[in-house]
C-alpha cells in the first residue's frame, strides 16, 4: 500500500477504489504534482494531491489504455516532465496526457524493463531483464543496442567520470564509452589490455583506469585523452600478468590499485605498498578496496581485511572478503564465500544466518547511508536494517518473485 510520513510519523494513505494492500513497485512525482504509482497486476495509478497533501483524484491506467503490461517495475520523470514507464511487457512513455508504448518492431523495447535512469545529457538508460542496457535518445523512441556498440555480454563494472562520460566494462567484450548521444566500444584490437574487465575508475575528465583478467601482456591500463596505455612493468614480478580487481581514488588524486598486492600511483610513477606479512616477492591478492570511517581505507585480500593508510596498516580480520563495509561504529560487514560476516569492534563475529540471511556466497555489500545494508548473493538481493540498539536487524529479501531477472 501507499504510506506517507508526516512530522516523523508514517500513516497509510487510502485511495478510493484501490486496495490498501496493493503492492507498489515504483513511485514518481511529475511537475504537475501528480504522484504516479507502479503496481503489481494493477497497472499505473496517478494520485492528484491537494495543497495539504490530501488525495483529490485517482486515475488508473491499464492495458486497455495502451499500457504494455499490468505490472509496472520502474518509473522515471525526465527533465522535460515526461513520465517513462517500465513494465514486464516493455516500455511506455506518457507526455502531454498521452500514453505511447514502444512501436512495433524492435523486441528489445518490449522486453521486461527493470530500471530507468536519466543521465546528464538527458538520455534515458533502460535496464532490460533480457537485453541488457539500452540507451534511448530524445524525441521519438529510438534505441541503441548491440549494433550501435552496447554490449550484450555481462556488464561487470561501470564508472561515470566528472565529465559525464559513462563507461561500462564487460566480460569478454571490452569496454563501452557512452557520451553526448554517441556510443563506442573498445576491445583488444584498439589496444585495450584485456577484454575481460572487472574494475573501472574515472577520476578526472578524459581519464579512465581499467583492471581485468586474462590479458595477453598485462591487466592494468589507462585511457588518457583518446589512447590506451598498458602498464606491463609495475609492481615487480609478483604483480606482472595477474588480475587487477579494484581501484580507489585518494583525496590527493593518487590512485590505489589492487592486484597481487597493492600499488599506489602517485604523479607519474607506481609505488608498491606492502601490507603486513608481505614482502617484495610475496603478495596477497587484493579483491576489494573501500573507504572506511575517518577517511582510512579497507583492503580486502585473500588473507584477510586490512585497515589504515599506506605504510600504516592493521589487520582487522582473517576473513577472505570479496567486499567490505565499515560503519561509523567501527564494525565491519564482509561479503565472503561463507555468506555475510559481521565483525564487531572487539574482533568477535557473527554469521549472516544468525541475522536471517541464507548462508551463500556474498558478492557485494553496500551501505546506503540510510540505515540499510544491501547484500547481493546467488539467492538474490537482501536489505538488512542495522538497528541503533541491540537486537536482530530487520531483513527483507528480493528474488525472482519480486521481479529480479536472476
Amino acid at each position: 500500500g501507499l504510506h506517507r510520513v508526516r512530522a516523523g510519523r508514517a500513516e497509510r494513505v487510502s485511495l478510493p477504489g484501490v486496495s490498501g494492500d496493493l503492492p507498489i513497485r515504483a513511485v514518481a512525482l511529475d511537475p504537475a504534482g501528480v504522484l504516479w504509482l507502479g503496481t503489481i497486476d494493477a497497472g499505473l495509478i496517478g494520485v492528484e494531491l491537494g495543497d495539504g497533501g490530501d488525495v483529490r483524484q485517482v486515475v488508473r491506467i491499464g492495458e486497455s489504455d495502451g499500457l504494455p503490461h499490468r505490472t509496472v517495475e520502474a518509473l522515471l520523470v525526465d527533465r522535460a516532465g515526461a513520465l517513462w514507464i517500465g513494465t514486464r511487457g516493455g516500455l511506455a512513455r506518457r507526455s502531454g496526457g498521452r500514453l505511447e508504448a514502444a512501436p512495433p518492431g524492435p523486441s528489445y523495447l518490449r522486453s521486461p524493463i527493470e530500471a530507468l535512469y536519466e543521465d546528464r545529457e538527458g538520455r534515458v538508460w533502460v535496464g532490460s531483464a533480457t537485453d541488457g542496457l539500452l540507451a534511448l535518445s530524445q524525441g521519438p523512441v529510438a534505441a541503441l543496442t548491440e549494433a550501435d556498440g552496447l554490449p550484450r555480454q555481462a556488464a561487470t563494472a561501470a564508472a561515470m567520470g566528472p565529465d559525464g562520460v559513462l563507461w561500462i566494462g564487460t566480460r569478454g567484450d571490452g569496454i563501452v564509452r557512452a557520451h553526448a548521444g554517441k556510443v563506442r566500444r573498445f576491445g583488444v584490437s584498439d589496444w585495450l589490455c584485456t577484454a575481460n574487465v572487472v574494475a573501472l575508475l574515472a577520476p578526472a575528465p578524459g581519464v579512465l583506469w581499467i583492471g581485468g583478467t586474462g590479458g595477453a601482456r598485462a591487466n592494468l591500463c589507462r585511457w588518457d585523452d583518446g589512447r590506451f596505455t598498458t602498464f606491463t612493468d609495475v609492481g615487480g614480478p609478483a604483480f606482472a600478468g595477474h588480475a587487477v580487481r579494484a581501484f580507489l581514488l585518494e583525496p590527493d588524486g593518487s590512485v590505489l590499485v589492487g592486484g597481487p598486492g597493492l600499488l599506489r600511483h602517485v604523479g607519474d610513477r607506481f609505488v608498491r605498498t606492502l601490507l603486513p606479512d608481505e614482502s617484495p616477492e610475496k603478495a596477497a591478492n587484493v579483491f576489494t578496496l573501500a573507504t572506511g570511517r575517518d577517511g582510512t581505507y579497507l583492503v580486502g585480500t585473500g588473507s584477510g581485511v586490512f585497515a589504515g593508510r599506506p605504510g600504516a596498516w592493521t589487520k582487522r580480520t582473517a576473513w577472505f572478503a570479496a567486499s567490505a563495509v565499515e560503519r561509523p561504529d567501527g564494525e565491519l560487514w564482509l561479503g565472503t564465500m561463507q555468506g555475510l560476516i559481521h565483525v564487531r569492534a572487539d574482533g568477535s563475529f557473527e554469521r549472516g544466518r544468525a541475522l536471517g540471511l541464507p548462508e551463500q556466497p556474498v558478492h557485494g555489500v553496500v551501505d546506503d547511508g540510510r540505515g540499510f545494508l544491501w547484500i547481493a548473493s546467488p539467492a538474490g538481493l537482501a536489505r538488512l536494517g542495522v538497528p541503533a540498539k541491540p537486537g536482530v536487524p530487520s531483513v527483507r529479501r528480493f528474488d525472482l518473485a519480486d521481479g529480479l531477472p536472476t
